[in-house]
């Protein structure tokens, strides 16, 4: 049996406050992240959005309250920094990042350096403003959004657009934003984008829709990502526990194995004819998904040091990770994929280190969304 160990922890920085554990806090330098190696970095130039959809890791009153924000010149100015520093991948995150006024310069300036190789990126939308909103997608498109790489959320198939009510259920939500990820998706991959992404996040209620998406990928060129539901981060981080039940467990893992070995033989049948591939995630981490990804085990930095990716928030705030905000919660997380994440190579590391690090065929494949 798989065991999923969670010990809940205020970390300071999360929703709601705890003015008393905050007390005289500071958050990380710099200088301090640097400590270690870092491979990527999430920007978060708002974390506010129009949509309020059930079971978004983003409170609500993050999503619709004040916020601190930097100008977007201290955003490029920062962005040039990390290029400066070999970071090697720079993800624009929300909140919905479109909505953030200026967010067309700090596209423009990733895409002016992703074309002197100098740094790679990309940005994570729902699509919903820009399906919405032709006119705001085509000032995008004319200031670099083709030549960064387009990620969206796309956990179902769905072919009809869901009505969004209030009192809706999470799994409403799932389907609402799936249906425009994958619109969004495909209206850049006509128009020439370089890399669209489909996130998909793996849970009990999508796991037969799971190599259909796949299928429907690979026939319109989209590229798919696979990742499990991230509850224990979230968690960990105060998030609301009724938000976060949609879990995998031990009864899915059988289903999960199947699933993987059918894409990673696809894969490596792919790149054995010279063809493009689906899935940008390494085969290391896809046969971890049902392993770890279920029982996202505790005590993970022991084996990996550090997560290689640091998030900065809205108001020029750093953090370790998503979730760890100072350098001695580092040692104490209970880790997870979200802070490792697969496109951080100290990752191989943690797999070996959990004896999932096997490759018996010698077909092993990387994660390639710095390649795109």
């Amino acid at each position: 049996m798989l065991k999923t160990l969670f010990r809940p922890v205020y970390v300071p920085g999360s929703s709601p406050k705890n003015e008393k554990q905050e007390k005289n806090f500071k958050f990380p330098t710099l200088k301090e992240i640097f400590q270690y190696p870092i491979s990527e970095v999430e920007i978060f130039p708002t974390r506010q959005c129009a949509e309020n959809c059930v079971g978004c890791s983003v409170p609500t009153q993050i999503r619709w309250g004040q916020e601190t924000r930097m100008p977007v010149e201290w955003w490029i100015d920062f962005i040039k920094n990390m290029a400066r520093r070999g970071v090697n991948y720079i993800m624009i995150m929300g909140g919905e990042p479109t909505t953030y006024p200026g967010i067309e310069k700090i596209i423009k300036i990733l895409a002016e350096l992703k074309q002197e190789k100098k740094i790679n990126g990309g940005i994570f939308t729902d699509g919903i403003p820009l399906c919405r909103n032709p006119q705001r997608l085509e000032f995008l498109i004319a200031n670099g959004l083709l030549e960064i790489t387009t990620h969206s959320s796309v956990d179902f198939l769905v072919e009809k657009e869901p009505l969004l009510e209030e009192g809706k259920k999470v799994i409403t939500s799932r389907h609402h934003k799936a249906f425009y990820g994958l619109e969004i998706l495909q209206i850049l991959k006509k128009k020439g984008a370089r890399g669209v992404v489909a996130n998909t996040v793996v849970m009990p209620d999508n796991l037969d829709q799971i190599i259909p998406l796949y299928r429907k990928c690979e026939a319109e060129g989209i590229i798919m990502t696979i990742v499990p539901f991230q509850w224990q981060c979230h968690l960990y981080q105060g998030r609301e526990k009724s938000s976060f039940t949609n879990y995998l467990t031990d009864k899915h893992i059988l289903k999960l194995k199947k699933i993987v070995n059918f894409i990673l033989k696809n894969e490596k049948d792919k790149i054995e004819k010279g063809e493009e591939r689906t899935v940008l995630n390494s085969s290391r981490f896809l046969r971890a998904i049902p392993t770890l990804g279920v029982a996202q085990p505790v005590n993970c930095n022991n084996f990996a040091g550090p997560p290689g990716v640091f998030a900065v928030l809205p108001d020029g705030t750093f953090r370790h990770c998503p979730v760890v905000t100072k350098l001695e919660d580092v040692w104490r997380c209970p880790g997870c994929h979200y802070g490792f994440r697969d496109r951080n190579p100290k990752f191989e590391n943690y797999l070996e280190a959990m004896g999932i690090f096997d490759d018996p065929e010698g077909k092993d494949f990387p994660n390639i969304v710095h390649q795109i």
